[in-house]
């Protein structure tokens, strides 16, 4: 701040040694002499001020440049990132969906061979299959009169061996009717020849069902 400024004051003393002669006498006295002294500054800032205030807006000016060059400095780092990271994200993207399209080629492929085999097995159990149904056909014609037959003969056969049991229950059972007097006995004996009737035709029927078809 400028103005006028009071920096020094002082007294300056001086020691003088005067000789004064008056005829034949002389005498001598040491006079001091002072004289005070002060100093006054005047001092004009306004041109240190103004170059101060210069320096001010230059290093305000400087600084915001500095803040605006780092800032944009990091603005462009992290665009230049996120594209590099969209660039390497799209690469990788199409990387993968080339891949996995050839993948997915590959595997259509297997799945069309296999597809075609399972078709052209399918189509050959179907022709066994024809085949096998004209087969049974052709034995169930054959066959069924063979077995047709064989259960007659064998009815038969059962018939021919129970015969005698037959009669033999039917002899037994005149014989008996024939040496009774009672009525009651006679009565008992009909029911009794019944019952041995019955149990034939139940053993006939029994042994029928035993045979194997």
């Amino acid at each position: 701040m400028g103005g006028r400024r009071h920096i020094l004051h002082d007294v300056i003393r001086k020691s003088e040694t005067v000789t004064l002669t008056v005829g034949d006498k002389s005498a001598s006295k040491t006079v001091v002499l002072e004289e005070p002294i002060d100093i006054y500054l005047e001092i004009d800032d306004h041109p240190y001020n103004s170059s101060v205030q210069d320096c001010s807006k230059h290093i305000e000016s400087l600084r915001n440049s500095v803040v605006a060059c780092n800032a944009a400095e990091v603005a462009h780092k992290i665009a230049s990132t996120q594209q590099i990271g969209k660039r390497i994200s799209k690469g990788f993207l199409g990387y993968i969906t080339a891949s996995l399209d050839i993948q997915n080629m590959e595997e259509c492929s297997n799945v069309e061979a296999v597809y075609s085999e399972l078709q052209s097995q399918s189509e050959e159990l179907a022709n066994r299959k024809s085949v096998m149904e004209d087969d049974y056909d052709i034995l169930t014609t054959r066959y069924s009169g063979v077995f047709e037959n064989l259960d007659r003969e064998l009815l038969q056969r059962i018939h021919m061996l129970m015969e005698p049991c037959f009669r033999f229950v039917e002899s037994s059972s005149k014989e008996q009717l024939r040496n009774t007097d009672s009525s009651l006995s006679a009565m008992a004996l009909v029911g009794h020849k019944e019952q041995l009737d019955v149990q034939a035709h139940i053993s006939a029927i029994t042994v029928k069902q035993r045979l194997p078809d």
